[in-house]
């Protein structure tokens, strides 16, 4: 598959606060007041994410507010989806080539519409790089509307998400949902005191520590079958090197003191750490499941590679939450029948008959990292502010937050809305019609509904760090890792090469 690859592009965000806006601008709390009326706009890049979202939370916001205009905007153009089945596995591939100068493009599109004093009154932070835009004065400040908005109680939310995603101590976006990884492990593999092992673990985990306990379990396994037994079910390339930075990637890119720190020798190690992991046999090789091939009918994933990874063994997984739902089925041996997919490169491979949760990986600070899907931003050149945030605020209800149509791959914020689509969820997995009333749930339903409630709540508690990243910085890092991956430069000469570029964009 052909990638064409943008370096970057050019920021020159040169910005004084008073062009931003108009000079007798209106306080906060006089926006407030303001009587809903006139159109916004809602910009994002990807819609695939996002685009009937906003879509039909427009509408129906419209229909709450005669005389506002809702419009939403999108770039790139929406790839092909198609559900393909085979051997009882259903898989949903989405077909777009990857095309690094359409998203330059767009974020060059929007830098010069804001460096004119326009640009859309809603960004979605897709790809955007917010900190740019933060630091010239260029997003709305939402704390002050959060305080000033008597209808808006942060307790009514997963307000530790809302909080670590502050920069430079402001909340210049808002999550409307959020996602994390977790790591389960395989309790058929477990030798001795290994599950007393990994449970004191549990609070602090991390790949090293994991290993360690089941190295002597690993060499085991393979010594006596002919089908090696893996340590992860994670390849031995980009996908791990990101697994080892998320926790700590302020580590090595610090965006609000813009500062980085890949040439101290601790990147290096890093990547030698995934090909040594790999040399070791822990991790499984690339296949052609991790790509998606073509064929005549378009992009499809190899099916006889796909069905070969999901019956492999292996002691640990990097799961997304999205996976807790079937595990919470699977433990309480209800899951027969179940409906099972993978979505995009979301495919958990191994064998999975006897997964069990163990926790959260956690950074050398104690961060336990997670991520949004959708996250939104006001323009500070906006000039109709009071229906932006009415908009967002809708965003963030109830009623559009607990639609399982919308709300189908993060969590939501919104505390009752992420309990009430687990309801639906669950009930609907059994066949039935997600119901209106808690009453009409069996006590079978209920019993799952809480201990699904209970995982996702107490794995949430503790989340606390938001990895700031940016769209054209991966790329980079992409491209530079690939060589070390294929073995034309070494770690060190990777390492200096992205210390000298990501240093240059960042201070542009």
């Amino acid at each position: 598959m052909k990638k064409r690859i943008a370096l970057g592009c050019i920021f020159v965000l040169i910005f004084s606060l008073a062009g931003c806006g108009q000079s007798k601008e209106a306080s906060v709390e006089q926006l407030l007041e303001e009587e809903l009326s006139g159109e916004i706009t809602v910009s994002c890049y990807d819609p695939m994410s996002h685009k009937e979202f906003f879509e039909k939370a427009a509408k129906s916001f419209e229909e709450k507010h005669p005389g506002t205009k809702i419009n939403v905007e999108t770039f790139a153009e929406m790839p092909e989806i198609k559900t393909s089945e085979d051997s009882k596995i259903a898989v949903v591939t989405v077909s777009k080539e990857e095309d690094s100068q359409e998203r330059a493009d767009y974020i060059g599109k929007i830098n010069t519409e804001l460096m004119g004093g326009g640009g859309p009154d809603l960004l979605a932070m897709d790809i955007l790089p917010f900190y740019k835009y933060a630091d010239g004065g260029l997003l709305e400040n939402l704390q002050n509307y959060m305080d000033a908005d008597k209808d808006f109680a942060v307790e009514d939310y997963r307000s530790n998400i809302i909080e670590a995603m502050k920069y430079k101590g402001g909340q210049y976006l808002m999550p409307l949902d959020y996602r994390f990884d977790y790591i389960g492990y395989d309790s058929s593999l477990l030798r001795g005191d290994d599950e007393s092992r990994l449970k004191a673990i549990a609070d602090r985990i991390s790949y090293n520590a994991l290993f360690q306990i089941e190295k002597d379990s690993f060499l085991q396994e393979n010594s006596d079958s002919s089908e090696p037994v893996r340590m992860l079910g994670m390849p031995a390339d980009q996908i791990m090197l990101e697994e080892l930075m998320r926790c700590d990637y302020n580590e090595y890119i610090d965006f609000e003191n813009r500062k980085v720190s890949l040439n101290d020798g601790r990147f290096a190690s890093l990547l030698e750490s995934v090909k040594q992991y790999g040399a070791d046999g822990y991790l499984r090789p690339v296949t052609s499941a991790d790509q998606l091939g073509s064929d005549d009918s378009g992009v499809s994933f190899d099916m006889s590679a796909l069905e070969k990874m999901r019956s492999e063994k292996f002691f640990f997984k990097s799961k997304s939450n999205y996976s807790l739902k079937e595990e919470v089925l699977r433990a309480e041996r209800v899951a027969d029948g179940f409906k099972s997919f993978g979505f995009g490169g979301g495919i958990s491979s191994g064998d999975e008959r006897n997964d069990r949760v163990l926790g959260l990986l956690s950074g050398n600070n104690g961060n336990k990292a997670f991520e949004y899907f959708n996250a939104l931003g006001i323009n500070s050149n906006s000039s109709n502010k009071a229906l932006a945030w009415a908009f967002l605020k809708y965003l963030l209800s109830e009623e559009i937050q607990s639609d399982p149509q919308t709300m189908f791959i993060g969590l939501p914020v919104n505390n009752a809305a992420r309990e009430e689509l687990a309801s639906k969820m669950i009930a609907n997995n059994y066949g039935d019609e997600a119901p209106s009333e808690a009453d009409k749930l069996t006590t079978e339903q209920k019993n799952l509904i809480n201990r699904y409630d209970d995982t996702v709540e107490s794995l949430s508690d503790t989340l606390n760090y938001w990895p700031i990243q940016d769209d054209t910085i991966k790329e980079m890092i992409r491209q530079e890792t690939d060589r070390f991956f294929n073995g034309s430069s070494s770690s060190g000469e990777v390492a200096e090469a992205l210390q000298k570029k990501i240093e240059l964009y960042l201070n542009e």
